[in-house]
């Protein structure tokens, strides 16, 4: 099945991986003194519950970061 992979920020770097269905995200460091949210859209015709997002909060400096399905 093809699908696509797309990020919501400019801070945000996805690497899809249509063969192994691996998606890899980087991320720049977060230098600021605030938390910083974007998302990840993973989309594939056809398939149920296409497409799905993923939220990415990327805490402020010196904060852990998290990652979830919406």
């Amino acid at each position: 099945m093809s699908w696509t992979a797309a990020e919501s920020l400019s801070w945000l770097s996805i690497s899809p991986d249509s063969v192994t269905g691996t998606v890899t995200v980087t991320y720049q460091a977060n230098e600021t003194g605030a938390s910083r949210t974007g998302t990840i859209t993973v989309t594939a015709s056809g398939a149920t519950g296409s497409p799905k997002s993923i939220s990415v909060t990327q805490g402020a400096a010196g904060q852990e970061r998290h990652a979830g399905i919406a």
